[in-house]
């Protein structure tokens, strides 16, 4: 499957997209630079603020209006999963990373290498946030606090140092 992804938000949306593009292409899946020849579009949410969130929806509905088969996960999703399925009815939504392996048969085990064309590639150590802010829906959005084994950050970094990323 010819796949593209569309990514609003933070950097930990982009670099969630990148362990997805990661997965999909071990899986066998072609990335495309240009989404007219994508048979899929995958939009990664962003739900920080109303405008945000307001954007991701809006990016969707202008794949599916474009008839272009589509595919919404990330932060917004993991919010409110039931208004993104009911607004988008014939769109796939996955809530997780886990969910869209598992649908698009990525092996399950280690977290993919995000590669890039960049020099350096960000590595994750966590994820979410135990602050409770009120004006913050970063917590409900990544959930707590969640730390990745350390076994598998070095091997990302060594993995990285092989690929010659700084």
């Amino acid at each position: 499957m010819k796949f593209f992804v569309k990514t609003l938000g933070c950097k930990m949306n982009f670099l969630d997209s990148a362990r997805i593009i990661a997965g999909l292409q071990s899986a066998g899946h072609i990335l495309v630079d240009d989404e007219t020849f994508a048979e899929l579009v995958f939009v990664n949410s962003c739900t920080v603020t109303a405008r945000a969130d307001r954007q991701s929806r809006q990016e969707a509905f202008k794949r599916e209006k474009g008839g272009k088969a589509v595919v919404i996960f990330g932060c917004g999703v993991k919010v409110d999963l039931q208004k993104w399925k009911t607004n988008f009815p014939n769109a796939l939504i996955f809530p997780g990373e886990r969910e869209i392996f598992q649908y698009f048969g990525v092996e399950d085990g280690e977290i993919p290498f995000a590669s890039s064309h960049r020099t350096r590639v960000p590595i994750a150590i966590q994820t979410g946030c135990d602050n409770a802010c009120t004006f913050c829906i970063t917590r409900i959005a990544r959930g707590r606090i969640e730390s990745f084994p350390i076994e598998s950050i070095v091997r990302q970094v060594h993995r990285a140092e092989e690929a010659g990323i700084q």
